[in-house]
Formats: structure tokens, sequence, C-alpha cells
């Protein structure tokens, strides 16, 4: 684990005990930091199928879109309005598309 925010003057880096409240500010930027950097490196891979050769850009498109619906699917049969794009009979994948 990288960060770990517990009970005073148990914090800790990368295993290491931080004590001080300086020590305690420094990780909580350090960990806000990490989680800034995770977030966007999944942005980054939720908007590159775009980028990719058309070929497996239409492949993915298919599997998402299939995913989207199962989900809608399972919504409808608990009783739940599907969510935004997870409708089958009402969502069009062209216009979910970056364009």
């Amino acid at each position: 684990m990288l960060c770990s925010l517990n009970s005073p003057g148990s914090n800790t880096v990368l295993g290491r005990s931080l004590s001080s409240p300086v020590a305690s500010s420094i990780l909580f930027v350090i960990c806000v930091k990490y989680v800034q950097v995770l977030q966007n490196l999944l942005h980054c891979a939720d908007l590159s199928n775009p980028a990719k050769p058309l070929e497996l850009y239409r492949q993915w498109t298919q599997r998402i879109s299939e995913e989207f619906h199962h989900q809608g699917d399972l919504e409808r049969e608990a009783g739940i309005e599907p969510s935004p794009m997870c409708d089958r009979t009402a969502s069009n994948v062209d216009k979910t598309q970056v364009t």
C-alpha cells in the first residue's frame, strides 16, 4: 500500500511511519496526488478508444454497447428504468461516440 491515513501517529508512506503533523500533511498531499494521477490515467484509457485502429475501435464499441445494453436489460427486469445509454430500445450507439 502506498498511502495509509490511519489514526494519529500511525500514518505511513511506503511502509514508513510518519508521526509529526508536518509529515501527516505531506502524506495527505501525496495521497491526494496519487489518487488524481490514477483518476487521470483511467480517464485517458476511457477516451483512448477512438485513437485505436478503426477495426479495433469498432470491436470495442460493440463490446461496450452490449455491456451497457445487458445492464439496461437487468435494470428493466428489476423494475428500474434503464440508465442512460443502457436502454437497447432507445439508445443510438453512433450518437454516443466521440466525433
